[in-house]
């Protein structure tokens, strides 16, 4: 299973990702950019194995950045 979820700088700042955390081993993730510019947009791609996503029920990633 694939999720894109896309975000959106609103700041006067650029924001930098410093990692990506996905919940377990089994969730792959491709992020257009580790910056983010202000007023402009970016997406993660989440996969999970569908098999895994039946056993777990939810998965999730954690995204830090630099900001408040």
């Amino acid at each position: 299973m694939n999720v894109r979820l896309d975000f959106e700088n609103k700041s006067y700042s650029e924001i930098k990702i410093s990692s990506i955390n996905p919940h377990c081993s089994c969730t792959s993730y491709e992020i257009s950019s580790y910056h983010v510019q202000p007023n402009s947009k970016e997406y993660l791609l989440v996969t999970v194995p569908w098999s895994q996503l039946q056993n777990l029920g939810q998965v999730y990633v954690v995204l830090e950045t630099d900001s408040k």
